[in-house]
């Protein structure tokens, strides 16, 4: 199967599973015991739509219009981090960070594409000293924070992300990413009582983290018995997205709870800013890829 084949296939699963969980939740919401329990989240599931199409899409068009999607996912991310990160003693950040980001994956896109892997390398090791520099100086502390998380996570996201043969997988990452997400907050609405991380995040439960993974294992089923992609393949990336997931999101929370705010700049009133969106996978997607590879390689 063709790679357009394959993400043609897997777009119309991800359609037919959020076709399902709009279901769920109609039906969900006709119990009194429940209704309560799931106020608030009819935006939520009606945003993801939009969510899912916005980080398909660009996997369908040619590679210029992917990098040209990314550079500009680029700079709303930057700005959202610098802005975040510097706080509001020091506003002009927002604008650093736009910059730095979007200066950043246009070099990686092109350094993928003009020198190869070796350029790659050097290019990452030039990213890790200026981060150490940065350390050095407390008065750029925000830098430091910003150039460990979003753009050294986004950088290789970029970087793996124009190899064309990696389109299926990172859309894949990103379906894992929302059910793992969504069906997260669901099981922690419904039976949520143990908090899971209370410093970072306190509506994460260890309830809503069993019904998170057991959607994912029921999703990668689906995609195993639908597409025609190797079962150890599939259980590598629901893997690779899912712990991408966890520690993205976290890390994202980490950095919102230390500037003392609940969201990055809006994009979506129900989601947050777009590093709200899709902090869970520009940390999925390399992971994935690089399962993949490490599969391959053993394989």
């Amino acid at each position: 199967m063709t790679v357009a084949a394959e993400l043609t296939e897997l777009a119309y699963i991800i359609l037919g599973t959020w076709l399902i969980g709009c279901g769920l939740l109609a039906i969900l919401k006709v119990f009194p015991a429940t209704r309560g329990k799931l106020e608030g989240v009819w935006p939520l599931l009606l945003s993801e739509a939009v969510i899912l199409l916005a980080g398909t899409i660009p996997w369908l068009v040619p590679p210029p219009f992917l990098g040209a999607a990314l550079t500009v996912a680029a700079g709303r991310i930057g700005y959202e981090s610098g802005a975040t990160l510097g706080g509001s003693s020091r506003p002009g950040t927002g604008a650093v960070g736009a910059s730095l980001l979007a200066g950043m994956t246009l070099l990686s896109w092109f350094v993928n594409f003009k020198v190869g892997n070796v350029g790659f390398g050097a290019w990452v090791a030039v990213l890790v000293a200026v981060s150490l520099l940065a350390a050095m100086r407390p008065m750029k502390e925000w830098l430091w924070r910003f150039l460990i998380f979003p753009t050294l996570p986004f950088i290789l996201f970029v970087y793996t992300a124009s190899w064309l043969e990696a389109a299926t997988v990172f859309v894949l990452a990103l379906f894992i990413v929302e059910i793992f997400d969504s069906f997260s907050l669901l099981g922690g609405r419904l039976f949520g009582k143990r908090q899971l991380a209370p410093k970072l995040s306190p509506r994460k439960t260890w309830e809503g983290l069993a019904v998170g993974l057991i959607a994912v294992v029921l999703a990668a089923c689906v995609v195993i018995f639908i597409l025609d992609i190797n079962a150890l393949t599939v259980a590598a990336i629901a893997t690779a997205s899912t712990i991408g997931a966890i520690v993205g999101d976290l890390t994202a929370s980490a950095a919102k709870r230390r500037a003392n705010v609940k969201d990055y700049p809006a994009v979506i009133a129900s989601q947050g800013g777009l590093l709200d969106i899709y902090d869970s996978w520009i940390v999925a997607g390399p992971l994935s890829v690089g399962a993949v590879m490490l599969l391959k390689y053993f394989g």
